[in-house]
């Protein structure tokens, strides 16, 4: 009776402990400001406007480009990573395979970069004067 007990126990510690990373939330939060203010800013193809918070996929490349008339462009790319809790699956799958379901979750990955600030530059103007 006792082993039948710790067999089932076993089995739903398994359970709980598999692929943490599926309980963890798909998205993350990131920050945009910069200067000047009034720039036209583009996170991954949606025009926002800033200050930004903005909730995007844990597990997908970012791009951010703000651009002003009269001002060089910003573009800046970011890329993702394992999360702890990734790492945490990663090593109970060596452990006991089960958790490594969980590395196909978005929530076993994370944005490598969360906080972003751009400045534009003024773009330079050639004054000299041609004589004739």
């Amino acid at each position: 009776m006792a082993q039948k007990f710790f067999n089932i126990f076993c089995v739903m510690l398994l359970v709980m402990i598999s692929g943490c990373s599926f309980f963890a939330p798909p998205t993350q939060n990131i920050y945009i400001n910069g200067t000047p203010a009034d720039a036209t800013v583009i996170v991954n193809g949606n025009t926002v406007q800033i200050p930004a918070v903005l909730e995007v996929p844990r597990n997908k490349n970012l791009t951010i480009i703000a651009h002003k008339k009269g001002f060089k462009p910003y573009s800046s790319t970011t890329g993702y990573s394992l999360s702890t809790i990734g790492v945490l699956d990663a090593v109970g799958c060596w452990l006991l395979l089960l958790p490594g379901a969980g590395l196909i979750a978005p929530g076993a990955w994370e944005l490598m970069n969360d906080n972003f600030y751009y400045v534009l530059t003024p773009e330079k103007t050639d004054t000299a004067t041609v004589s004739q």
